[in-house]
């Protein structure tokens, strides 16, 4: 269908850094009511009037702020006001509020990590900056708390108390329906998000940093890094995540914790993918395992994957309760701490018997784990300066 055009041939199509221009001057939000949902309202003059596409003569407004002013319930001076004084200049963000009306939370896809059930992704300390909060009253949805913190470290965007934010300390924000992309500067981009209520939560791209702390998600692969280091932890493949947090962070110092998951995946490569630096990864200790009554030779599972391949795995259980429930006939339970558990490996044949290390797997679904090598040298302990040649 051809493009719509005025009197003067002017097309609707306005040139992109004309509409950054417009968008950084109203605050990233309708100029009347800061909505971070909005669209391009020519003013002086109208479209119909217009030779060019003047960013001077050009406003945010919203759907609704939008029919207002057509039919008259907008007074003039109100909004020209408004155009010279936009409200989310003087408020510091844009918002979009109410987005949220069921009852439960959620999902949550981060690349190609599916988070479910209110599981969180992301603290640090005692903040929460991508997670769930309760609701405020029974019967209220959960309270989606999100604080994107650009390259450059300052908060750009956020989702707190299920509000959308859009904060003018970002250089831009583009809004495309339910879609937003961030920028910190030109050609970086630092979010991209589509609100799919009430349903679903999508990321697909994203370059977080607070303090020393980086989070990047590109190409369906979450890397996790630590003062500008190689990454300490690289997620890559389809997962699903269900728990409290997959990501737990020191604030000073590069430790995380991951507890009470279970992590279940499909085909494609690893769900954890490789841990490069393993000083700064823990695990809650003690693990458990399943062991044969008769000679407590370990359990080994075999896995189906979509193509009907076969693969032998170790299953790792970190809740005892859990570990409990899947245990079959004629096999016990062991608690291992981290030494033990790396001498047990080294020593029971594992290495040849299975292809990888399974944690807290499910009747329904597998996750294939992290090859053995990358498990091994998170328990390997490191080496003194003065036993190191």
């Amino acid at each position: 269908m051809p493009a719509q055009k005025n009197q003067f041939g002017l097309t609707r199509s306005i040139p992109k850094s004309v509409k950054r221009e417009i968008r950084q001057r109203c605050g990233f939000g309708c100029v009347i009511c800061g909505s971070a949902i909005y669209d391009y309202e020519h003013f002086a003059p109208e479209f119909k009037d217009a030779c060019i596409h003047d960013p001077r003569g050009i406003a945010l407004l919203c759907p609704n702020c939008h029919r207002d002013k057509g039919n008259g319930l907008l007074p003039e001076e109100e909004y020209i006001r408004r155009i010279h004084t936009p409200i989310a200049c003087e408020t510091g963000f844009s918002s979009r509020t109410a987005w949220l009306s069921q009852k439960f939370a959620p999902e949550i896809l981060l690349g190609n990590l599916i988070f479910a059930g209110g599981t969180s992704v992301l603290r640090i300390g005692d903040k929460l900056f991508l997670g769930f909060e309760p609701p405020e009253q029974p019967g209220a949805p959960p309270q989606l708390n999100y604080r994107i913190h650009d390259q450059r470290g300052y908060e750009v965007f956020s989702i707190v108390g299920n509000e959308i934010r859009c904060h003018n300390e970002a250089f831009d924000v583009e809004a495309t329906g339910a879609s937003w992309k961030v920028r910190s500067a030109l050609h970086k981009i630092d979010l991209v998000i589509r609100l799919d209520p009430p349903t679903r939560i999508t990321i697909e791209r994203m370059h977080f940093r607070y303090l020393k702390w980086e989070l990047i998600v590109d190409n369906h692969q979450c890397e996790l890094a630590y003062d500008g280091n190689p990454a300490m932890i690289t997620m890559a493949g389809m997962a699903k995540v269900v728990g409290p947090c997959l990501y737990v962070l020191a604030e000073h110092e590069p430790k995380v914790e991951s507890k009470d998951l279970t992590i279940t995946g499909s085909q494609g490569p690893s769900p954890l993918g490789t841990i490069p630096d393993a000083s700064g990864f823990t695990v809650n200790w003690p693990i458990y395992y399943l062991a044969d009554c008769r000679n407590r030779m370990p359990y080994i599972m075999d896995v189906y994957d979509i193509n009907s391949y076969d693969r032998k795995v170790f299953p790792i259980f970190t809740l005892k309760e859990f570990a409990k429930a899947n245990c079959p006939k004629g096999f016990e339970l062991i608690p291992l701490n981290s030494e033990q558990c790396r001498i047990h490996i080294e020593t029971c044949g594992l290495l040849g018997q299975c292809e990888a290390v399974v944690f807290n797997p499910n009747s329904e679904r597998f996750m294939r784990g992290c090859d053995w090598r990358s498990f091994l040298e998170t328990l390997r302990p490191k080496p003194t300066d003065h036993e190191t040649t």
